[in-house]
């Protein structure tokens, strides 16, 4: 359906701002001057959220699996939680493999006027970049930074941007929470009938335009579980 067409229809519709699917989540927001999104800026977000999110998406999945597999008092301590029912540590383990192994290297702004960060000159029209990975390996917002370690994540949150996967501010990804229900569901899923093996040494990152990918693939040894072993069943 063309982006005319099904913004039109949604638009129409006198319940379109009590809905929280995408498109209508989109249909409603507004900018500080209380403008709404043209069909061709609500198409550009959409095809954002579908063509550029299943790349990073699918990184984050290798580089978790990747590090359970190197990291097996990790991955026994996510057993034993999806055992007992619980997400909280899933939630935590991939908090911290992306935190770990930022699926994107930065985040690139465009300064609307001449202003100043950090005691330097930023002239209007110059391109700022927040680097994610460099942020997120910062010893002073993550002691031991090179430690995979979840459980840093169930105690008290860390300051709102010490860990930014998803960007943050007015642009942070609109497929954020997409994204880290995919990661969830499936992560349960290939826990529940196999568990990650190394295959190879850790692998190293590799930047492929503006994702950091395993240098070899996030290549592991998924194992089947024997009958009786899995640790949980799928969730929705």
């Amino acid at each position: 359906m063309p982006a005319a067409s099904a913004s039109g229809s949604r638009r129409a519709d006198p319940a379109a701002f009590e809905r929280d699917d995408v498109l209508s989540v989109l249909l409603g927001a507004r900018d500080q001057d209380g403008l709404g999104y043209t069909d061709a800026q609500l198409r550009d977000e959409l095809k954002g959220l579908v063509v550029a999110g299943h790349e990073t998406t699918a990184t984050a999945l290798a580089w978790t699996l990747h590090l359970l597999a190197h990291n097996p008092t990790a991955l026994g301590h996510l057993e034993a939680d999806l055992a007992a029912g619980s997400n909280d540590i899933l939630r935590a383990t991939i908090k911290e493999s992306m935190r770990l192994r930022s699926p994107v290297i930065d985040s690139v702004r465009i300064a609307t006027k001449d202003t100043e960060l950090g005691g330097h000159p930023v002239p209007a029209g110059a391109y700022v970049s927040a680097m994610f990975c460099g942020m997120h390996q910062d010893p002073e917002l993550w002691p031991e930074p090179q430690e995979f370690r979840p459980t840093r994540h169930l105690g008290p949150k860390a300051d709102a941007y010490a860990l930014t996967p998803f960007g943050g501010g007015a642009r942070r990804c609109v497929g954020a929470a997409l994204a880290q229900l995919e990661l969830e569901v499936v992560l349960r899923s290939v826990l529940s009938g196999a568990r990650p093996e190394p295959a190879g040494s850790p692998e190293q990152a590799r930047l492929l335009g503006v994702t950091l990918i395993p240098s070899s693939g996030g290549r592991v040894r998924m194992v089947p579980r024997a009958r009786g072993d899995q640790p949980s069943a799928p969730q929705p």
